[in-house]
């Protein structure tokens, strides 16, 4: 694992929607050293100015906090770009529950993939949970896809791959099914946030951010609870095998080389749901932690090597 002795200098920045909202973003660079061993672009000497980009995109119901540990180890190699996603931390939340549409979603991720690619910067993309869901689909899709180098995700599937794989078991052996079932128990809190008032009554009790607290440690505020609820609202419920597009152009693909952490003790998303889209990967690789759900906290600089090496920084 890699010792984190490096600072990093920050910078706050916003990134503005296809559809005029405002998201918090943060910008991670290399310190630059009085003793004179970095140039004036915050870089070891003798290294381009040109230094590659981290885009690491948080899940539910966390901010871009979540990566605050893991950004020491990345710096000497890379920039980092993180931001708080729609309805997190200090961006704008959308008016309605349309605003939290897988696609908006991927489309902020281009957003953000376009910012860190201006000048020839080269770009690398990674991501946690509902991070990895909107990373996802990003992509799979044809546009800012063409700009990103490289591609981790943990602990968050595609969710059409993981539709063809419930489908897939549910018409497979028994021991498919077992996995499926055991998937679904797991998943469980899905059903209950699409559930109306009860899981606002809940959050509100204070109840589940003490549960959240005990897995990880940390803190969360009680607005991201509450609004981030609409991302299982407006894309999970009565899912189907695929959508209207999928239908005649099939599973989504990437030719992003892709790298799926696996943390061996998360409790909510099994190995088999996450990394069934490697098959979906022109070039893919799985990597599996002793690890919780939260790996990106409790094993920052583990995840922080497998993402250098897989990125090649």
């Amino acid at each position: 694992m890699t010792t984190a002795t490096h600072e990093a200098t920050v910078e706050q920045t916003s990134l503005t929607t296809d559809d005029g909202l405002t998201l918090a973003a943060t910008w991670h660079r290399l310190a630059v050293s009085s003793a004179g061993d970095s140039s004036d672009e915050g870089m070891p000497t003798g290294r381009t100015p040109k230094r590659p980009v981290v885009i690491a995109v948080h899940g539910y119901p966390d901010d871009q906090r979540v990566w605050d540990a893991m950004i020491p180890h990345l710096i000497p190699r890379a920039d980092v770009l993180t931001y708080d996603t729609r309805g997190s931390g200090r961006s704008d939340a959308p008016p309605s529950h349309d605003g939290y549409a897988l696609d908006k979603l991927r489309r902020d991720v281009d957003r953000a993939v376009t910012a860190a690619a201006e000048n020839g910067h080269e770009v690398h993309l990674l991501a946690h949970d509902w991070g990895s869901i909107q990373a996802w689909q990003a992509v799979t899709d044809d546009g800012a896809a063409s700009c990103v180098s490289s591609f981790t995700t943990i602990s968050g599937p595609c969710l059409d791959h993981a539709s063809r794989w419930m489908h897939a078991m549910a018409r497979g052996s028994t021991h498919d099914r077992l996995l499926l079932a055991q998937q679904a128990a797991s998943s469980t809190y899905i059903a209950f946030f699409q559930t109306p008032l009860l899981p606002e009554l809940v959050i509100r009790s204070g109840a589940f951010g003490r549960l959240l607290q005990r897995g990880d440690g940390a803190e969360r505020e009680r607005r991201d609870m509450l609004d981030g609820l609409e991302l299982y609202r407006a894309n999970m419920g009565l899912r189907r095998h695929g959508s209207s597009a999928d239908a005649t152009s099939g599973p989504r693909r990437t030719d992003v080389p892709t790298q799926i952490v696996v943390p061996t003790k998360d409790r909510y998303v099994r190995e088999p749901i996450a990394t069934y889209g490697a098959a979906y990967a022109a070039t893919s690789r799985v990597r599996r932690l002793d690890a919780g759900h939260w790996a990106v906290r409790s094993h920052a600089g583990d995840v922080a090597d497998l993402v250098i090496e897989h990125a090649g920084l």
